[in-house]
């Protein structure tokens, strides 16, 4: 239990971002584009839920995690179009890659859990076309593990991820440019 009165069948290494009542998740391993397309949903007006790190709950809701976004510095300069303050902010050196943060715009943040409806596994490849491609549950589950997750070593932990994973659509999703990436996730 790590939120007041409610368990989390899983941590995934994952972003994610919601319209309505439909929250889409965002795995991938580091650098991977999750977070440049977290940011930049939210400026099409997606709320957010978070950014690399995503609770999912017992019930299949994703809690919201609001922490900033912290983005290297590849994409600086394609999301300054859609936050122009993003390169004058400081930059800092972490891990290795320098890195800028941004605060997600309080009117963007998402208030309470909602339900996950789809979990996208992205890589963003230059000159690539968007693509979505349904996975099956095994698929998914390899994905999720390549992505990095945490789950409760026990086995009705296990099993409550599993069955959670079997009910979710799971898609390998690949994109370059941000524009078609957006409009193929208001699709999802």
């Amino acid at each position: 239990r790590t939120e007041a009165g409610r368990d989390w069948i899983a941590i995934l290494h994952a972003g994610a971002c919601g319209l309505g009542d439909r929250v889409v998740l965002f795995a991938g391993p580091s650098q991977a584009g999750k977070t440049t397309l977290c940011a930049a949903l939210m400026a099409s007006g997606f709320i957010f839920y978070g950014d690399d790190s995503a609770a999912v709950g017992e019930d299949g809701t994703v809690s919201p995690m609001p922490f900033r976004l912290m983005i290297r510095e590849g994409s600086w300069r394609v999301l300054h179009p859609r936050f122009p303050e993003l390169l004058a902010s400081p930059s800092t050196a972490h891990c290795g890659y320098l890195v800028r943060f941004l605060s997600p715009p309080p009117e963007r943040i998402a208030a309470n859990p909602s339900p996950a409806k789809a979990l996208l596994f992205v890589a963003y490849r230059p000159g690539e076309k968007t693509s979505l491609r349904p996975l099956l549950p095994f698929e998914t589950l390899l994905k999720v593990q390549e992505s990095g997750f945490w789950v409760q070593h026990d086995r009705g932990s296990i099993a409550a991820l599993l069955a959670w994973l079997q009910k979710l659509p799971a898609y390998d999703f690949t994109y370059s440019d941000l524009d078609d990436a957006i409009a193929a996730i208001r699709r999802v």
